[in-house]
């Protein structure tokens, strides 16, 4: 009987954790989606089509589409690089670079985006104005990114036997063949 009363409170409680799930995910992503699409449709399928196929809203989707990959070859190359080198080398400041790629995670977005605004805005101190541009869409989408591949990689490496590596090295490979392959 105890383990059966328990069987019921565990079920109940993942009830309301699915419940309390579900409703959260309806207020915060459906209906804010859903009163797009409404709204969007309001002078029916043919102003949607005139409203999506503007030169405004092409320019846009372009712009998203350039800028996000090459933020994803960039944070691609680089991270799996950053990744490499902090599983694989000790060096001192180790602990500084591995505080600085978990910094997005802590960051709250609006401090990222003044942040970056005041680094590399009209009055930078590096004298850099990307304020407004493309690049500074890619510097913010690196900014984010960066740090979830090299967070996503580390284990991938962390797993790999070193063995191989002195076996391709012994073999003749080249540091960047090893890396690669």
């Amino acid at each position: 009987a105890p383990a059966q009363r328990r069987r019921e409170r565990a079920s109940t409680a993942l009830s309301l954790q699915v419940g309390f799930v579900t409703a959260f995910l309806l207020v915060i992503v459906v209906l804010p989606i859903a009163a797009v699409v409404w709204k969007s449709t309001g002078n029916g399928w043919s102003g949607f089509w005139s409203v999506v196929s503007s030169p405004q809203a092409v320019a846009a989707l372009k712009l998203s589409v350039v800028t996000s990959t090459l933020a994803v070859l960039t944070t691609a190359v680089f991270g799996t690089i950053i990744a490499w080198v902090l599983v694989r080398d000790d060096f001192p400041g180790k602990a500084v670079v591995n505080g600085l790629i978990d910094l997005p995670f802590a960051l709250p977005t609006i401090v990222t985006g003044l942040t970056l605004a005041t680094l590399y805005g009209p009055r930078s101190p590096f004298g850099i104005n990307l304020a407004y541009s493309a690049p500074a869409i890619v510097l913010a989408l690196l900014f984010v990114t960066l740090p979830f591949i090299v967070r996503s990689v580390q284990p991938v490496l962390m797993e790999l036997d070193r063995e191989i590596e002195e076996a391709s090295t012994t073999l003749g490979a080249s540091s960047f063949a090893t890396f690669r392959r």
